[in-house]
């Protein structure tokens, strides 16, 4: 059987999730996720997956929410070195299960845990969209036919998620600002920003919007739930709308990365840079 390994971000993980939801065949796989995606794989809705796929949780004491040695940042760092010996020993136990293959998710560096495991990795997603590249994988068809409404109806909810990992990826506030005055008398609008601190909801008596803080991805999910529609940054919340089946649109800094559009966003043309607010607008006045 082969062995599919998730080292990377978030996103990737919630990628790979998607495309099995609409696995079909019968075929048995194996993943082998690091331990620092459990949590946020723990707050997900039950029976996402099917029952013939099974996900083992390793520690590789992963901190910076992937493998260093896959970062410019921490590429020269002991911890890079750490999480690298800790996966080689992780295949060592493995490898007494005679796995056929051996995969990553993505084809950059994987010549680095091929080299300190002496394995030779193959990588699920090597260019082009990478929703695409996971539905090839593991032979699933588009999901798109799912029910995922392309207008927003009046008096819609409507959750904003401006922050990003990257702060060059976050909403500026006068963009918030803008989408929040295109709400007025149409939809009801939120604002979600993460916070250590309890979940709290601030109204003031001028604000166009309300600001939500959510703690934990329990609290993130539950938002996302909750809302008619999401738009969000580049970033986690986008792709948790689509594996949750909620219709969204993606805001990009400078340029759209069609590499991690999402399929509904594809389908629906659901995304635009931060300059091209007016085709944002157009959607949320007219429907």
């Amino acid at each position: 059987m082969d062995a599919i390994f998730f080292l990377r971000s978030y996103g990737d993980f919630m990628v790979a999730l998607y495309a099995l939801t609409n696995k079909k065949d019968g075929r048995f796989l194996n993943l082998y996720a690091s331990q620092h995606l459990q949590p946020l794989y723990k707050a997900l809705p039950h029976g996402l997956i099917p029952e013939t796929t099974t996900i083992r949780f390793v520690d590789l004491g992963i901190r910076n929410d992937l493998l260093s040695c896959f970062t410019n940042k921490f590429f020269f760092t002991g911890a890079a070195v750490k999480e690298l010996i800790a996966l080689r020993k992780c295949i060592h136990v493995l490898d007494k299960d005679a796995s056929n293959e051996w995969y990553l998710e993505q084809s950059k560096r994987k010549w680095l845990p091929g080299l300190f495991s002496g394995k030779s990795f193959r990588s699920i997603h090597e260019g082009g969209n990478v929703y695409g590249s996971y539905e090839n994988f593991f032979d699933t068809q588009s999901q798109e036919k799912r029910h995922m409404q392309q207008a927003v109806s009046l008096h819609a909810s409507i959750i904003i998620f401006p922050g990003s990992r990257k702060a060059e990826k976050a909403l500026p506030s006068g963009l918030t600002n803008k989408i929040a005055a295109s709400c007025v008398g149409k939809h009801s609008l939120q604002t979600a920003h993460f916070s250590n601190t309890p979940t709290v909801i601030s109204t003031g008596k001028d604000s166009l919007q309300q600001d939500v803080f959510y703690a934990n991805f329990s609290e993130l999910i539950s938002l996302i739930q909750s809302a008619d529609f999401i738009i969000s940054a580049d970033s986690l919340p986008a792709h948790l709308a689509q594996l949750l089946n909620k219709p969204h649109w993606i805001l990009y800094n400078q340029k759209i990365n069609t590499e991690w559009l999402t399929p509904y966003t594809l389908a629906h043309g659901h995304y635009s840079c931060f300059d091209e607010f007016e085709k944002l607008k157009v959607f949320l006045t007219e429907g």
